[in-house]
């Protein structure tokens, strides 16, 4: 706990899998405290444990405050963590956690309800609207212990990158030079050093490191240039493959292309 300080209990949350389990949040933001204080209990209360490390472990809930909990009613182990800066998942009952997903905002989430009949999770947010999130993938791949989802790496297909003249140009004298971005979605089975390597059908193209990412869905982004990190890729046809620093064997590949502008 914060030593000399009282902290609000945001969320009490009985779980749907033991009758002596339950998890208790905390928030301390009034006092300008941000650190996520996640328990839980294994004998109706009478100890606790602390989930998501303290803000600054790799694989442990940000510095955000929290706001709500939710557990899946289907599956032992799922659980999702509302807070002052987003809406974060674990797969493994709170030991570690990331990113739900990418394209959600990264705003306060205030409330979370799992509609169990949709496989729906429904994020009540502090100015950004009511948000519905499909979960059957996680639900039916963690249900059957599939690979397809929980433990294997998994990239989606880019947008297409339209090739423009000024790349690399400064629009104004002061200011900074204009870098075309892309992103990829990922799916991260394990914590650790990523490698992405672009190459077109002749193998040109260019390598990224990626350093401490965290288990879980997220958008890697990177500027398309070649190996040298100099010149940008030109118009084409190329493959994004994402391997697994600690186990290179562990990859995955995806599509992509950059095309001439209209």
């Amino acid at each position: 706990m914060y030593p000399g300080r009282s902290l609000w209990v945001s969320e009490v949350l009985w779980s749907h899998h033991s009758p002596d389990r339950l998890f208790a949040a905390f928030n301390g933001y009034r006092h300008d405290h941000f650190a996520p204080y996640l328990y839980t209990s294994e004998d109706n209360g009478r100890s606790w444990s602390k989930l998501g490390d303290n803000g600054s472990v790799r694989g442990g809930l940000p510095m955000e405050p929290i706001n709500a909990l939710a557990e899946s009613e289907d599956i032992e182990g799922l659980l999702f963590c509302g807070t002052d800066g987003g809406l974060y998942v674990s797969l493994d009952a709170g030991a570690t956690w990331s990113l739900a997903h990418p394209d959600l905002p990264r705003s306060p989430v205030h409330d979370l309800v799992i509609q169990e009949r949709e496989n729906e999770l429904v994020i009540g947010t502090h100015g950004r609207s009511i948000w519905v999130l499909d979960i059957a993938p996680l639900i039916e791949g963690m249900a059957v212990k599939s690979p397809s989802t929980t433990d294997v790496l998994t990239v989606s297909p880019p947008e297409p990158l339209a090739w423009q003249e000024g790349w690399g140009q400064r629009g104004y004298g002061w200011g900074e030079a204009w870098e075309p971005e892309v992103t990829l979605p990922v799916f991260l089975p394990n914590n650790g050093d990523y490698t992405l390597e672009i190459k077109d059908s002749t193998g040109v193209g260019g390598t990224l490191q990626f350093e401490a990412l965290r288990r879980g869905w997220q958008n890697l982004s990177f500027v398309p240039k070649d190996g040298a990190g100099t010149e940008f890729l030109p118009t084409g046809a190329y493959t994004l493959t994402l391997s697994s620093a600690s186990d290179p064997a562990r990859r995955a590949q995806t599509d992509w292309s950059i095309v001439d502008s209209e």
